[in-house]
């Protein structure tokens, strides 16, 4: 078993775990497709100090298999959370290089 098996087999089982369903949607109209990925909420920590102020802060994000969806994600796409509807814009793909990929996202 190669370093990619373990680690697709560590995505399966995230992914089946923590996973919702979501319908991802590339630019230009072109046909939508189902997928299970996991989300990750927006975080902001801010803390003040006498002398320092500690910043942290990320965007919501969305973690996927490679292998689960027919096209390459690409920025501009759009992914919506079936459960409520609500709707991100992909701002940037980031691929693990282990056959995975997160999906950095704005609100629409």
């Amino acid at each position: 078993m190669t370093w990619k098996d373990i680690a697709d087999c560590a995505n399966v089982a995230t992914r089946d775990t923590f996973g919702e369903a979501w319908e991802y949607r590339p630019p230009a109209g072109t046909p939508s497709y189902a997928l299970t990925a996991v989300f990750d909420e927006p975080h902001l920590e801010i803390e003040f100090g006498a002398d320092v102020i500690p910043h942290s802060a990320s965007g919501p994000t969305l973690d996927l298999r490679l292998a689960d969806l027919p096209v390459a994600p690409v920025t501009r796409a759009t992914v919506t959370r079936v459960s409520d509807g609500k709707s991100w814009v992909v701002s940037d793909v980031e691929r693990d290089g282990n056959g995975g990929a997160l999906l950095r996202l704005l609100e629409s």
